[in-house]
Protein backbone atom coordinates (compact mmCIF):
# COMPACT_ATOMS: atom_id res chain seq x y z
CA UNK A 1 0.00 0.00 0.00
CA UNK A 2 1.30 3.42 -0.95
CA UNK A 3 1.76 5.54 2.23
CA UNK A 4 2.37 8.81 0.39
CA UNK A 5 -0.26 11.48 1.25
CA UNK A 6 -3.16 11.58 -1.22
CA UNK A 7 -2.54 15.22 -2.25
CA UNK A 8 1.11 14.50 -3.08
CA UNK A 9 0.18 11.37 -5.02
CA UNK A 10 -2.47 13.20 -7.03
CA UNK A 11 -0.11 16.13 -7.76
CA UNK A 12 2.76 13.83 -8.74
CA UNK A 13 0.61 11.71 -11.02
CA UNK A 14 -1.03 14.77 -12.57
CA UNK A 15 2.42 15.92 -13.67
CA UNK A 16 3.18 12.44 -15.02
CA UNK A 17 -0.07 12.35 -16.98
CA UNK A 18 0.50 15.88 -18.35
CA UNK A 19 4.05 15.03 -19.44
CA UNK A 20 2.86 11.79 -20.99
CA UNK A 21 0.07 13.59 -22.83
CA UNK A 22 2.51 16.09 -24.34
CA UNK A 23 4.86 13.26 -25.35
CA UNK A 24 2.03 11.37 -27.05
CA UNK A 25 0.92 14.49 -28.88
CA UNK A 26 4.44 15.24 -30.06
CA UNK A 27 4.68 11.74 -31.52
CA UNK A 28 1.26 12.22 -33.15
CA UNK A 29 2.34 15.51 -34.74
CA UNK A 30 5.54 14.02 -36.17
CA UNK A 31 3.58 11.03 -37.45
CA UNK A 32 0.96 13.28 -39.08
CA UNK A 33 3.61 15.39 -40.84
CA UNK A 34 5.39 12.34 -42.26
CA UNK A 35 2.33 10.29 -43.24
CA UNK A 36 0.54 13.26 -44.85
CA UNK A 37 3.37 13.47 -47.37
CA UNK A 38 3.41 9.76 -48.16
CA UNK A 39 -0.25 8.77 -48.23
CA UNK A 40 -3.22 10.29 -50.06
CA UNK A 41 -6.39 11.88 -48.68
CA UNK A 42 -8.28 8.79 -49.86
CA UNK A 43 -6.03 6.59 -47.70
CA UNK A 44 -6.73 8.72 -44.64
CA UNK A 45 -10.46 8.82 -45.38
CA UNK A 46 -10.69 5.05 -45.68
CA UNK A 47 -8.75 4.58 -42.44
CA UNK A 48 -10.86 7.22 -40.65
CA UNK A 49 -14.12 5.52 -41.65
CA UNK A 50 -12.84 2.13 -40.51
CA UNK A 51 -11.52 3.60 -37.27
CA UNK A 52 -14.91 5.23 -36.55
CA UNK A 53 -16.63 1.84 -36.92
CA UNK A 54 -14.06 0.15 -34.68
CA UNK A 55 -14.27 2.86 -32.03
CA UNK A 56 -18.05 2.57 -32.00
CA UNK A 57 -17.89 -1.19 -31.46
CA UNK A 58 -15.20 -0.74 -28.80
CA UNK A 59 -17.55 1.63 -26.96
CA UNK A 60 -20.22 -1.05 -27.01
CA UNK A 61 -17.75 -3.35 -25.21
CA UNK A 62 -16.54 -0.75 -22.68
CA UNK A 63 -19.27 -0.80 -20.07
CA UNK A 64 -17.42 0.97 -17.27
CA UNK A 65 -15.66 -1.97 -15.65
CA UNK A 66 -12.58 0.10 -14.83
CA UNK A 67 -14.65 2.83 -13.18
CA UNK A 68 -16.40 0.20 -11.09
CA UNK A 69 -13.12 -1.36 -9.95
CA UNK A 70 -11.58 2.02 -9.13
CA UNK A 71 -14.45 3.23 -6.97
CA UNK A 72 -15.16 -0.05 -5.12
CA UNK A 73 -14.14 0.19 -1.46
CA UNK A 74 -13.30 -3.47 -0.85
CA UNK A 75 -11.91 -4.84 -4.07
CA UNK A 76 -11.78 -8.63 -4.30
CA UNK A 77 -10.34 -11.01 -6.85
CA UNK A 78 -13.86 -12.00 -7.92
CA UNK A 79 -14.49 -8.40 -8.97
CA UNK A 80 -11.39 -8.40 -11.16
CA UNK A 81 -12.24 -11.79 -12.66
CA UNK A 82 -15.79 -10.68 -13.50
CA UNK A 83 -14.73 -7.38 -15.07
CA UNK A 84 -12.09 -9.05 -17.26
CA UNK A 85 -14.40 -11.89 -18.32
CA UNK A 86 -17.32 -9.60 -19.11
CA UNK A 87 -15.18 -7.36 -21.31
CA UNK A 88 -13.77 -10.38 -23.13
CA UNK A 89 -17.27 -11.71 -23.87
CA UNK A 90 -18.48 -8.28 -25.06
CA UNK A 91 -15.42 -7.99 -27.28
CA UNK A 92 -15.97 -11.39 -28.87
CA UNK A 93 -19.53 -10.34 -29.71
CA UNK A 94 -18.28 -7.04 -31.18
CA UNK A 95 -15.67 -8.83 -33.29
CA UNK A 96 -18.29 -11.27 -34.52
CA UNK A 97 -20.63 -8.42 -35.46
CA UNK A 98 -17.92 -6.63 -37.41
CA UNK A 99 -16.87 -9.77 -39.25
CA UNK A 100 -20.47 -10.64 -40.03
CA UNK A 101 -21.53 -7.18 -41.22
CA UNK A 102 -18.29 -5.94 -42.80
CA UNK A 103 -19.74 -6.20 -46.30
CA UNK A 104 -22.91 -4.30 -45.34
CA UNK A 105 -20.88 -1.58 -43.60
CA UNK A 106 -18.73 -1.20 -46.72
CA UNK A 107 -21.91 -0.87 -48.76
CA UNK A 108 -23.12 1.93 -46.49
CA UNK A 109 -19.94 3.87 -47.29
CA UNK A 110 -19.98 2.84 -50.97
CA UNK A 111 -16.38 1.68 -50.51
CA UNK A 112 -15.66 -2.03 -51.32
CA UNK A 113 -12.05 -1.75 -50.05
CA UNK A 114 -13.39 -1.22 -46.55
CA UNK A 115 -14.55 -4.85 -46.26
CA UNK A 116 -11.08 -6.37 -45.97
CA UNK A 117 -9.90 -3.52 -43.74
CA UNK A 118 -12.74 -4.30 -41.31
CA UNK A 119 -11.88 -8.01 -41.40
CA UNK A 120 -8.46 -7.07 -40.00
CA UNK A 121 -9.48 -4.33 -37.58
CA UNK A 122 -12.35 -6.43 -36.20
CA UNK A 123 -9.87 -8.13 -33.87
CA UNK A 124 -8.87 -4.93 -32.08
CA UNK A 125 -11.68 -5.18 -29.47
CA UNK A 126 -10.44 -8.67 -28.55
CA UNK A 127 -6.84 -7.46 -28.26
CA UNK A 128 -8.05 -4.66 -25.99
CA UNK A 129 -10.00 -7.13 -23.85
CA UNK A 130 -6.91 -9.31 -23.41
CA UNK A 131 -5.00 -6.52 -21.67
CA UNK A 132 -4.02 -7.15 -18.08
CA UNK A 133 -6.62 -6.22 -15.46
CA UNK A 134 -3.62 -5.05 -13.45
CA UNK A 135 -3.91 -1.70 -15.28
CA UNK A 136 -7.15 -1.05 -13.39
CA UNK A 137 -5.42 -1.96 -10.13
CA UNK A 138 -2.61 0.50 -10.87
CA UNK A 139 -5.12 3.22 -11.66
CA UNK A 140 -6.97 2.47 -8.42
CA UNK A 141 -3.71 3.04 -6.56
CA UNK A 142 -3.18 6.33 -8.45
CA UNK A 143 -0.08 4.87 -10.08
CA UNK A 144 -0.48 6.51 -13.47
CA UNK A 145 3.20 6.17 -14.26
CA UNK A 146 2.58 2.59 -15.43
CA UNK A 147 -0.19 3.51 -17.85
CA UNK A 148 1.73 6.54 -19.11
CA UNK A 149 4.81 4.44 -19.79
CA UNK A 150 2.67 1.85 -21.56
CA UNK A 151 0.91 4.44 -23.73
CA UNK A 152 4.16 6.06 -24.81
CA UNK A 153 5.78 2.70 -25.58
CA UNK A 154 2.80 1.58 -27.66
CA UNK A 155 2.66 4.93 -29.47
CA UNK A 156 6.33 4.74 -30.40
CA UNK A 157 5.95 1.18 -31.67
CA UNK A 158 2.88 2.14 -33.69
CA UNK A 159 4.71 5.20 -35.08
CA UNK A 160 7.71 3.19 -36.26
CA UNK A 161 5.59 0.41 -37.75
CA UNK A 162 3.16 2.78 -39.48
CA UNK A 163 5.84 4.98 -41.02
CA UNK A 164 7.87 1.96 -42.17
CA UNK A 165 4.77 0.37 -43.71
CA UNK A 166 3.86 3.67 -45.39
CA UNK A 167 7.26 3.88 -47.09
CA UNK A 168 6.98 0.26 -48.24
CA UNK A 169 3.28 -0.05 -49.16
CA UNK A 170 2.40 3.55 -50.07
CA UNK A 171 -1.31 3.04 -49.29
CA UNK A 172 -3.96 2.82 -46.56
CA UNK A 173 -2.79 -0.59 -45.34
CA UNK A 174 0.04 1.21 -43.54
CA UNK A 175 -2.53 2.91 -41.28
CA UNK A 176 -4.33 -0.40 -40.71
CA UNK A 177 -1.09 -2.16 -39.80
CA UNK A 178 -0.26 0.69 -37.44
CA UNK A 179 -3.58 0.27 -35.61
CA UNK A 180 -2.99 -3.45 -35.15
CA UNK A 181 0.59 -2.81 -33.99
CA UNK A 182 -0.68 -0.33 -31.40
CA UNK A 183 -3.32 -2.76 -30.08
CA UNK A 184 -0.78 -5.59 -29.87
CA UNK A 185 1.78 -3.39 -28.12
CA UNK A 186 -0.79 -2.25 -25.54
CA UNK A 187 -1.91 -5.81 -24.91
CA UNK A 188 1.58 -7.29 -24.52
CA UNK A 189 2.89 -4.27 -22.63
CA UNK A 190 0.05 -4.41 -20.12
CA UNK A 191 1.18 -7.87 -19.04
CA UNK A 192 4.77 -6.68 -18.83
CA UNK A 193 4.10 -3.51 -16.81
CA UNK A 194 1.04 -4.60 -14.78
CA UNK A 195 0.86 -8.37 -14.64
CA UNK A 196 -2.12 -9.76 -12.73
CA UNK A 197 -3.69 -13.24 -12.81
CA UNK A 198 -7.39 -13.64 -13.54
CA UNK A 199 -9.86 -16.49 -13.98
CA UNK A 200 -12.98 -16.74 -16.11
CA UNK A 201 -15.90 -15.77 -13.89
CA UNK A 202 -19.16 -13.78 -13.96
CA UNK A 203 -20.02 -14.16 -10.27
CA UNK A 204 -20.23 -10.39 -9.64
CA UNK A 205 -21.76 -9.38 -12.97
CA UNK A 206 -25.10 -8.28 -11.51
CA UNK A 207 -23.46 -5.90 -9.04
CA UNK A 208 -21.19 -4.42 -11.70
CA UNK A 209 -23.96 -3.90 -14.24
CA UNK A 210 -26.11 -2.13 -11.65
CA UNK A 211 -23.31 0.40 -11.21
CA UNK A 212 -22.27 0.93 -14.83
CA UNK A 213 -25.52 0.75 -16.84
CA UNK A 214 -26.21 4.52 -16.97
CA UNK A 215 -22.53 5.28 -17.48
CA UNK A 216 -22.58 2.87 -20.41
CA UNK A 217 -25.57 4.56 -22.03
CA UNK A 218 -23.96 7.98 -21.62
CA UNK A 219 -20.68 6.69 -23.08
CA UNK A 220 -22.39 5.37 -26.21
CA UNK A 221 -24.25 8.68 -26.60
CA UNK A 222 -21.01 10.67 -26.32
CA UNK A 223 -19.41 8.46 -28.94
CA UNK A 224 -22.23 9.09 -31.40
CA UNK A 225 -21.80 12.81 -30.83
CA UNK A 226 -18.05 12.62 -31.52
CA UNK A 227 -18.05 10.26 -34.51
CA UNK A 228 -21.27 10.99 -36.38
CA UNK A 229 -19.60 13.60 -38.60
CA UNK A 230 -16.84 11.20 -39.68
CA UNK A 231 -19.40 8.58 -40.63
CA UNK A 232 -21.63 10.99 -42.56
CA UNK A 233 -18.88 12.82 -44.46
CA UNK A 234 -17.51 9.52 -45.77
CA UNK A 235 -21.00 8.25 -46.58
CA UNK A 236 -22.08 11.28 -48.63
CA UNK A 237 -18.82 12.76 -49.90
CA UNK A 238 -16.57 9.72 -50.35
CA UNK A 239 -13.34 8.56 -48.75
CA UNK A 240 -11.12 11.21 -50.37
CA UNK A 241 -13.22 14.06 -48.98
CA UNK A 242 -13.50 12.12 -45.74
CA UNK A 243 -9.71 12.09 -45.61
CA UNK A 244 -9.60 15.86 -46.07
CA UNK A 245 -12.13 16.32 -43.30
CA UNK A 246 -10.31 13.91 -40.98
CA UNK A 247 -7.04 15.78 -41.50
CA UNK A 248 -8.69 19.15 -40.83
CA UNK A 249 -10.03 17.69 -37.59
CA UNK A 250 -6.53 16.60 -36.60
CA UNK A 251 -5.18 20.09 -37.31
CA UNK A 252 -7.99 21.68 -35.29
CA UNK A 253 -7.28 19.36 -32.40
CA UNK A 254 -3.58 20.17 -32.67
CA UNK A 255 -4.18 23.92 -32.71
CA UNK A 256 -6.76 24.21 -29.92
CA UNK A 257 -6.74 21.17 -27.65
CA UNK A 258 -2.96 20.97 -27.33
CA UNK A 259 -2.99 24.33 -25.57
CA UNK A 260 -6.19 23.93 -23.58
CA UNK A 261 -5.93 20.42 -22.14
CA UNK A 262 -2.86 21.10 -19.94
CA UNK A 263 -4.64 24.19 -18.62
CA UNK A 264 -7.89 22.39 -17.94
CA UNK A 265 -7.01 21.42 -14.40
CA UNK A 266 -6.01 25.03 -13.64
CA UNK A 267 -9.31 26.38 -14.94
CA UNK A 268 -11.61 23.81 -13.39
CA UNK A 269 -9.86 22.82 -10.16
CA UNK A 270 -11.71 25.33 -7.96
CA UNK A 271 -15.24 24.44 -9.08
CA UNK A 272 -15.80 21.47 -6.79
CA UNK A 273 -14.52 23.38 -3.75
CA UNK A 274 -17.07 26.18 -4.14
CA UNK A 275 -20.03 24.20 -5.49
CA UNK A 276 -22.05 24.92 -2.32
CA UNK A 277 -21.39 28.67 -2.59
CA UNK A 278 -23.42 30.00 -5.57
CA UNK A 279 -21.71 33.39 -5.61
CA UNK A 280 -18.19 31.92 -5.53
CA UNK A 281 -19.08 29.31 -8.13
CA UNK A 282 -20.49 32.00 -10.43
CA UNK A 283 -17.31 34.06 -10.06
CA UNK A 284 -15.12 30.99 -10.73
CA UNK A 285 -17.13 30.05 -13.82
CA UNK A 286 -16.89 33.57 -15.25
CA UNK A 287 -13.17 33.72 -14.53
CA UNK A 288 -12.61 30.36 -16.22
CA UNK A 289 -14.63 31.46 -19.27
CA UNK A 290 -12.69 34.74 -19.46
CA UNK A 291 -9.29 33.04 -19.32
CA UNK A 292 -10.37 30.37 -21.80
CA UNK A 293 -11.57 32.97 -24.29
CA UNK A 294 -8.35 34.96 -23.72
CA UNK A 295 -6.27 31.92 -24.72
CA UNK A 296 -8.47 30.60 -27.52
CA UNK A 297 -9.04 33.88 -29.38
CA UNK A 298 -5.46 34.50 -30.61
CA UNK A 299 -5.13 30.81 -31.53
CA UNK A 300 -8.28 31.05 -33.64
CA UNK A 301 -7.16 34.31 -35.28
CA UNK A 302 -3.68 32.98 -36.07
CA UNK A 303 -4.80 29.60 -37.45
CA UNK A 304 -7.61 31.21 -39.49
CA UNK A 305 -5.44 33.95 -40.96
CA UNK A 306 -2.47 31.66 -41.64
CA UNK A 307 -4.36 28.54 -42.74
CA UNK A 308 -2.67 28.34 -46.16
CA UNK A 309 0.98 28.47 -45.02
CA UNK A 310 0.13 26.23 -42.05
CA UNK A 311 -1.29 23.52 -44.32
CA UNK A 312 1.60 23.83 -46.77
CA UNK A 313 4.27 23.50 -44.07
CA UNK A 314 2.62 20.81 -41.94
CA UNK A 315 0.86 18.66 -44.55
CA UNK A 316 2.09 19.58 -48.01
CA UNK A 317 0.67 20.82 -51.30
CA UNK A 318 -1.84 18.00 -51.85
CA UNK A 319 -3.82 19.01 -48.76
CA UNK A 320 -4.54 22.62 -49.77
CA UNK A 321 -8.21 21.75 -50.42
CA UNK A 322 -8.80 21.89 -46.66
CA UNK A 323 -7.61 25.52 -46.33
CA UNK A 324 -11.16 27.00 -46.62
CA UNK A 325 -12.52 24.81 -43.82
CA UNK A 326 -9.62 25.27 -41.36
CA UNK A 327 -11.22 28.41 -39.80
CA UNK A 328 -14.56 26.59 -39.55
CA UNK A 329 -13.06 23.51 -37.89
CA UNK A 330 -10.93 25.63 -35.55
CA UNK A 331 -14.02 27.59 -34.51
CA UNK A 332 -15.75 24.27 -33.89
CA UNK A 333 -13.00 23.11 -31.54
CA UNK A 334 -13.07 26.46 -29.73
CA UNK A 335 -16.80 26.09 -29.12
CA UNK A 336 -16.29 22.52 -27.95
CA UNK A 337 -13.89 23.81 -25.31
CA UNK A 338 -16.61 26.09 -23.98
CA UNK A 339 -19.10 23.23 -24.08
CA UNK A 340 -16.68 21.25 -21.91
CA UNK A 341 -16.48 24.13 -19.44
CA UNK A 342 -20.25 24.60 -19.33
CA UNK A 343 -20.78 20.85 -19.00
CA UNK A 344 -18.48 20.81 -15.97
CA UNK A 345 -20.48 23.59 -14.33
CA UNK A 346 -23.77 21.82 -15.03
CA UNK A 347 -22.50 18.51 -13.66
CA UNK A 348 -21.26 20.15 -10.47
CA UNK A 349 -24.61 21.90 -9.99
CA UNK A 350 -26.60 18.74 -10.66
CA UNK A 351 -27.91 19.75 -14.10
CA UNK A 352 -26.32 16.96 -16.10
CA UNK A 353 -29.55 16.09 -17.93
CA UNK A 354 -29.72 19.64 -19.31
CA UNK A 355 -26.30 19.34 -20.98
CA UNK A 356 -27.23 15.93 -22.38
CA UNK A 357 -30.43 17.36 -23.85
CA UNK A 358 -28.52 20.25 -25.47
CA UNK A 359 -26.06 17.82 -27.07
CA UNK A 360 -28.90 15.59 -28.26
CA UNK A 361 -30.61 18.55 -29.95
CA UNK A 362 -27.31 19.43 -31.65
CA UNK A 363 -26.85 15.90 -33.01
CA UNK A 364 -30.43 15.63 -34.26
CA UNK A 365 -30.23 18.98 -36.03
CA UNK A 366 -26.86 18.13 -37.61
CA UNK A 367 -28.00 14.77 -38.96
CA UNK A 368 -31.25 16.33 -40.21
CA UNK A 369 -29.33 19.12 -41.96
CA UNK A 370 -26.93 16.71 -43.67
CA UNK A 371 -29.76 14.46 -44.84
CA UNK A 372 -31.59 17.51 -46.23
CA UNK A 373 -28.49 18.78 -48.05
CA UNK A 374 -27.30 15.32 -49.18
CA UNK A 375 -28.10 15.79 -52.90
CA UNK A 376 -26.13 19.05 -53.09
CA UNK A 377 -23.58 18.95 -50.30
CA UNK A 378 -19.86 19.74 -50.35
CA UNK A 379 -17.12 19.76 -47.74
CA UNK A 380 -17.35 23.42 -46.75
CA UNK A 381 -21.12 23.21 -46.34
CA UNK A 382 -20.75 20.01 -44.32
CA UNK A 383 -18.21 21.58 -41.95
CA UNK A 384 -20.34 24.72 -41.62
CA UNK A 385 -23.39 22.65 -40.67
CA UNK A 386 -21.38 20.83 -38.03
CA UNK A 387 -19.98 24.06 -36.60
CA UNK A 388 -23.38 25.77 -36.53
CA UNK A 389 -25.06 22.89 -34.71
CA UNK A 390 -22.23 22.75 -32.18
CA UNK A 391 -22.60 26.51 -31.76
CA UNK A 392 -26.31 26.04 -31.12
CA UNK A 393 -25.54 23.44 -28.46
CA UNK A 394 -23.09 25.86 -26.83
CA UNK A 395 -25.66 28.66 -26.94
CA UNK A 396 -28.31 26.49 -25.31
CA UNK A 397 -25.88 25.49 -22.57
CA UNK A 398 -24.88 29.13 -22.00
CA UNK A 399 -28.54 30.03 -21.55
CA UNK A 400 -29.06 27.14 -19.14
CA UNK A 401 -26.00 28.09 -17.08
CA UNK A 402 -26.92 31.78 -17.05
CA UNK A 403 -30.43 31.01 -15.87
CA UNK A 404 -29.35 28.50 -13.26
CA UNK A 405 -26.55 30.61 -11.80
CA UNK A 406 -28.19 34.01 -12.10
CA UNK A 407 -25.71 35.44 -14.60
CA UNK A 408 -27.27 38.34 -16.47
CA UNK A 409 -26.32 39.29 -20.03
CA UNK A 410 -24.62 42.58 -18.96
CA UNK A 411 -22.39 40.68 -16.52
CA UNK A 412 -21.48 38.14 -19.20
CA UNK A 413 -20.60 40.87 -21.71
CA UNK A 414 -18.49 42.74 -19.12
CA UNK A 415 -16.55 39.55 -18.44
CA UNK A 416 -15.90 38.53 -22.05
CA UNK A 417 -15.79 41.62 -24.25
CA UNK A 418 -12.07 42.40 -24.01
CA UNK A 419 -10.73 39.20 -25.66
CA UNK A 420 -13.31 39.54 -28.42
CA UNK A 421 -12.38 43.15 -29.20
CA UNK A 422 -8.65 42.37 -29.00
CA UNK A 423 -9.15 39.45 -31.38
CA UNK A 424 -10.94 41.63 -33.93
CA UNK A 425 -8.18 44.25 -33.78
CA UNK A 426 -5.57 41.51 -34.15
CA UNK A 427 -7.30 40.08 -37.24
CA UNK A 428 -7.47 43.55 -38.78
CA UNK A 429 -3.77 44.05 -38.12
CA UNK A 430 -2.92 40.79 -39.91
CA UNK A 431 -5.11 41.75 -42.87
CA UNK A 432 -3.35 45.09 -43.04
CA UNK A 433 0.07 43.42 -42.98
CA UNK A 434 -0.82 40.94 -45.73
CA UNK A 435 -2.30 43.74 -47.85
CA UNK A 436 0.74 45.96 -47.42
CA UNK A 437 3.21 43.11 -47.97
CA UNK A 438 1.70 40.78 -50.61
CA UNK A 439 5.11 39.27 -51.37
CA UNK A 440 5.05 37.77 -47.89
CA UNK A 441 2.46 35.22 -49.03
CA UNK A 442 4.94 33.59 -51.41
CA UNK A 443 7.07 32.39 -48.48
CA UNK A 444 5.01 30.02 -46.32
CA UNK A 445 7.32 29.85 -43.30
CA UNK A 446 7.91 33.60 -43.25
CA UNK A 447 4.18 34.30 -43.59
CA UNK A 448 3.34 31.87 -40.78
CA UNK A 449 5.92 33.39 -38.41
CA UNK A 450 5.04 36.98 -39.30
CA UNK A 451 1.33 36.33 -38.85
CA UNK A 452 1.92 34.72 -35.46
CA UNK A 453 4.10 37.61 -34.31
CA UNK A 454 1.58 40.25 -35.39
CA UNK A 455 -1.27 38.34 -33.73
CA UNK A 456 0.61 38.01 -30.45
CA UNK A 457 1.74 41.64 -30.27
CA UNK A 458 -1.45 43.31 -31.45
CA UNK A 459 -3.61 41.01 -29.32
CA UNK A 460 -1.81 41.85 -26.07
CA UNK A 461 -1.52 45.61 -26.70
CA UNK A 462 -5.21 46.41 -25.91
CA UNK A 463 -4.97 44.65 -22.53
CA UNK A 464 -1.92 46.64 -21.47
CA UNK A 465 -3.54 49.86 -22.72
CA UNK A 466 -6.59 49.01 -20.64
CA UNK A 467 -4.38 48.54 -17.59
CA UNK A 468 -2.60 51.87 -18.27
CA UNK A 469 -5.90 53.74 -18.61
CA UNK A 470 -7.82 52.15 -15.75
CA UNK A 471 -5.12 50.84 -13.41
CA UNK A 472 -6.83 47.44 -13.51
CA UNK A 473 -4.83 44.63 -15.10
CA UNK A 474 -7.86 42.34 -15.34
CA UNK A 475 -8.05 38.57 -15.10
CA UNK A 476 -6.34 38.10 -18.45
CA UNK A 477 -3.06 39.82 -17.57
CA UNK A 478 -3.20 38.37 -14.06
CA UNK A 479 -3.26 34.96 -15.70
CA UNK A 480 -0.12 35.75 -17.72
CA UNK A 481 1.76 37.28 -14.82
CA UNK A 482 0.89 34.57 -12.29
CA UNK A 483 1.20 31.48 -14.46
CA UNK A 484 2.89 31.83 -17.83
CA UNK A 485 5.66 34.31 -17.02
CA UNK A 486 6.96 32.34 -13.97
CA UNK A 487 7.02 29.21 -16.12
CA UNK A 488 8.97 31.04 -18.83
CA UNK A 489 11.42 32.44 -16.27
CA UNK A 490 11.96 29.00 -14.77
CA UNK A 491 12.61 27.51 -18.21
CA UNK A 492 15.04 30.31 -19.10
CA UNK A 493 16.90 29.85 -15.79
CA UNK A 494 17.30 26.13 -16.45
CA UNK A 495 18.64 26.82 -19.93
CA UNK A 496 21.26 29.19 -18.53
CA UNK A 497 22.32 26.86 -15.73
CA UNK A 498 25.68 25.14 -16.37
Amino acid sequence: MNKQPLRQRVARNSLIVAAGDWALRLISVVSMVILARILSPSDFGLAAAAAAVVVFLKALTSVGQVQYLVQKTDLEQADLDTAWTAKLLYSLVATGLMLGFAHQISGFFNEPRLTHVLYVLAWIPCLDALRSIGLAVQRRELNFGVTTKLDITAKLISFVVTVAAAFILQDYWALVIGEIASALALMVGSHVYARHKVSLSLSRYGLQWHFVKWMYIQGVFNLIREKVDTLLVTRYLGVATGGHYAMSIRLGDLAVNNFMRPLGATLYSGFAKVKNDPRALRASALEAATIMLFIITPIFVWVSMAAHPLVLLVLGEKWTDIVPIIPIVTAMFCMMQFIGLLNTVLIITGKFKASTAASAISIILFVTAILAMAPDIHLERFATARALTIGLSALLMVMIVMGHMGIGLPLLIRSLWKPVVAGILSALAVLGMLTALPALQSHALLELCATGTVVLITYLVPFYLWRALTGNSGQELDFIHKLLIPIAKSFYAKRKAP
